[in-house]
């Protein structure tokens, strides 16, 4: 039996005007195409390609001639599609919904396989993509360009910060620890402990000096480090002996 499926296409280049972009941070290239016909040989495709620099008053007038090409073809609408390629494409997505274009997003894991197969290459050929991002978009292979309100762009742009700095954070511990382990020879602790109440008590204290340590003497080392911290006689005669063996 068959299985027929009714399935809604997200780009349908046979109403709209698919107009594809390859964005980088100081231009675009474009790439449409669509079906004029002709009086004397029928229907033809015809191909528009263009590059401009990557400013608003730029792109705003290559829309404005699209959308005048699509209404010259009776074709319902221009439909941007785009890259996301790390936010230079947001001038160009933006601009499009002020100007009432929708929009969509195209993979570029998407772009890359296609190429492949499509020219059998595997490289980065800049003047390539937005045909292929085109055939992507025939294809259905769209993703939805999601408008967040502010409050959730900030919120995404400050987790940013947040991982950076928590990244940041945890490189410059990695480099006290080996510090530590550089002046400290036999000091045999992980950074959890470094880090916590008792390697805190220990950095105020002696700065994990195994010299200063041992000069102090045992049972001054043990009131010390005690009278900051609740440690434990084991732990600290474990690390005395780490200084001595340093």
């Amino acid at each position: 039996m068959l299985k027929i499926v009714a399935a809604t296409p997200t780009v349908n280049p046979s109403t709209d005007l698919v107009c594809c972009f390859d964005v980088s941070k100081h231009s675009l290239s474009l790439y449409t195409e669509y079906h004029a016909t002709k009086h004397d040989a029928g229907p033809s495709v015809c191909r528009v390609e263009d590059t401009i620099p990557n400013q608003t008053d730029r792109i705003e007038a290559l829309l404005r001639r699209l959308d005048r090409l699509a209404t010259e073809v009776d074709l319902n609408c221009v439909r941007v599609c785009a890259e996301a390629t790390g936010g230079y494409e947001r001038k160009l997505l933006h601009t499009a919904r002020r100007l009432g274009h929708p929009t969509a997003l195209i993979s570029p894991e998407h772009v890359a396989k296609l190429k492949a197969v499509e020219s059998n290459d595997t490289g980065k050929t800049d003047h390539k993509d937005p045909r292929v991002m085109h055939l992507v978009a025939r294809l259905g292979k769209t993703q939805t360009d999601r408008l967040l309100p502010e409050v959730y762009r900030r919120i995404r742009l400050l987790t940013a910060y947040y991982d950076e700095d928590e990244q940041t954070l945890a490189t410059v511990r990695q480099r006290i620890q080996a510090g530590i382990e550089a002046l400290f020879p036999d000091y045999d602790k992980s950074a959890t402990f470094t880090f916590g109440s008792t390697g805190q008590a220990l950095m105020e204290a002696y700065a994990f000096n195994p010299y200063h340590i041992v000069r102090a003497g045992y049972g001054r080392f043990t009131a010390v480090v005690k009278r900051r911290v609740h440690a434990r006689f084991a732990t600290l005669e474990h690390l005395f002996d780490r200084a001595e063996q340093s």
